[in-house]
């Protein structure tokens, strides 16, 4: 269970705070399918209540809600021929939810090294990233009890956090000018891949 909490104090009091709420369930297994094989099994179940402000300024806000849930199983397999040697594979995804303050809350003028003010905005719309991770990898015991750990991987990245900002016509608020805005997106699909390797002295298990 996690909590993640932004209230705005300066707001009139009728005003909820904003509240991002995640609960993770989770259930798993490993399964002996030989002397050798081994099978994890796991299903993991995300959901992510936010109690959010939206409005333009503090006297036109109000108080909304929204759930998003997401399922995801996780798979692998281990084989260990022998005490010097292993074969490992694994399957599965998961979730990074937005903070809270990316999504609710109240636009702000942000004047940065350059001189540019920029406008802030947050994005009520916002899902969560999501990841496929495969990965193969090996153990093995070298002579002198080092364990050297060779690990490939491939992450699709789903809904990724994205910053944009873009540039606009000089626009005047009720007190500071800007002429950029910046806001959360998702943004296409993004991969990480490659290959990891570590070594380990002491005892190899």
């Amino acid at each position: 269970f996690t909590y993640d909490d932004v209230g705005y104090p300066d707001l009139a009091t009728y005003v909820a705070p904003t509240t991002a709420r995640t609960n993770d369930l989770s259930l798993s297994t490993v399964l002996g399918l030989a002397p050798k094989l081994k099978l994890a099994l796991g299903d993991f179940e995300t959901i992510w209540k936010l109690d959010y402000l939206q409005g333009a300024d503090a006297s036109s806000l109000v108080a909304l809600a929204r759930t998003v849930s997401h399922n995801d199983p996780h798979v692998g397999l281990n084989y260990r021929p022998s005490a010097n040697f292993a074969l490992r594979a694994s399957a599965g995804s998961g979730v990074s939810v937005p903070y809270a303050s990316q999504v609710s809350g109240l636009p702000t003028v942000s004047n940065g090294n350059s001189g540019i003010n920029t406008l802030l905005t947050v994005n009520p719309n916002l899902n969560p990233e999501v990841t496929v991770a495969y990965g193969l990898g090996t153990d093995i015991v070298l002579p002198g009890r080092t364990k050297l750990s060779l690990d490939l991987f491939h992450d699709t990245i789903h809904s990724a956090f994205v910053y944009s900002t873009h540039s606009m016509p000089l626009t005047q608020t009720s007190t500071i000018p800007y002429s950029q805005v910046s806001k959360w997106l998702n943004g296409p699909i993004e991969r990480n891949y490659g290959l990891e390797f570590a070594l380990a002295s002491g005892s190899p298990h």
